[in-house]
């Protein structure tokens, strides 16, 4: 996922995410099918796939390693989350922890010294706090097209919420605390 936009990331999550569910309700569904009967079957699960390739474990995925640091920084400020991924930038030396936290993937980044810096992940427009979808109407003329979906970034001082518009083919991003007072954007560099 090197190289990828945190939005772009948050998509892909949300994407395997959906997969994983399918997966699983087919496999809960296949195994009702043979309940009550006398057969029977075998049925491979996930943990028996093969368990190498050509290219290495399991077609082409390498596990990484995940610091006890990551670790425990996750631990404390998202409990019951599950780490999907961890990518840690060479250049900068930040962090970010692809989490699935109940049914919501989130991405968390982390300084190089293993500080929380935030947590964003997606929310459609409609869900928005009332204040936040009053400033975003009186930000827009009755031309601009808005996002359906904004992000939420979870921070230090507060929830910030990102919504993007597009007026005459120009895309902008409007920021906006839980007041619907606009602030500062959020660098995700």
């Amino acid at each position: 996922m090197t190289g990828m936009s945190v939005h772009m990331k948050r998509r892909l999550l949300r994407a395997i995410a959906l997969i994983l569910c399918c997966i699983t309700a087919a496999l809960v569904f296949q195994g009702c099918s043979s309940e009550g009967t006398d057969k029977k079957e075998q049925t491979p699960s996930i943990g028996s796939a093969q368990q190498s390739g050509p290219t290495g474990p399991i077609m082409g995925y390498h596990p990484v390693e995940i610091p006890d640091e990551v670790k425990e920084v996750m631990k404390q400020k998202y409990p019951q989350a599950t780490i999907i991924e961890f990518e840690k930038d060479e250049k900068n030396g930040s962090m970010e922890i692809d989490i699935l936290d109940g049914s919501i993937p989130k991405v968390a980044v982390l300084s190089p010294s293993y500080k929380w810096v935030y947590t964003v992940w997606d929310i459609n427009y409609n869900n928005l706090p009332q204040a936040v979808k009053n400033s975003v109407k009186q930000a827009c003329s009755n031309t601009d097209y808005i996002d359906d979906e904004a992000d939420i970034y979870e921070t230090p001082d507060g929830m910030r919420y990102r919504i993007e518009i597009e007026r005459e083919d120009k895309v902008y991003k409007l920021w906006f605390d839980e007041s619907g007072k606009e602030v500062p954007a959020i660098t995700e560099d």
